[in-house]
């Protein structure tokens, strides 16, 4: 990004990361899914929220918006997923789900599933 090489469309001064997990501490006064203290990641796409992603329309962030490199951010609601505080992860165990967990879940599930008896390499 910093050498002008990254393949999609960066803003000027962006501010970086896409990958991040935190603590709600305030509500906008229409949300109801989501609670005072509930643990949370984000989703890196606001546009594309479940499905195959629709081509590059994409409000990435830390792509062409800014990212979540902030020790705190408004983020809209739907693009957040609670994650139990019981699962006992850490929070960068947390932020790593959305990219890379969603990456390697599409390798084994996605357009081209594994089936019984093939290989993974890794």
């Amino acid at each position: 990004m910093a050498r002008t090489r990254y393949p999609f469309p960066v803003k000027d001064d962006l501010v970086p990361c896409s990958d991040g997990g935190g603590i709600v501490v305030e509500l906008g006064a229409d949300v109801k899914t989501l609670q005072l203290g509930d643990h949370v990641i984000a989703s890196f796409d606001s546009n594309n929220l479940d499905g195959l992603a629709p081509g590059l329309k994409r409000e990435s962030l830390g792509g062409n918006v800014d990212g979540v490199r902030y020790q705190y951010i408004a983020l809209p609601a739907q693009v957040l997923t609670k994650v139990p505080e019981e699962c006992g992860i850490s929070f960068v165990q947390m932020a790593s789900l959305m990219a890379s967990g969603v990456t390697a879940w599409n390798a084994l599930f996605g357009v081209l599933p594994l089936k019984a008896g093939q290989t993974v390499l890794f």
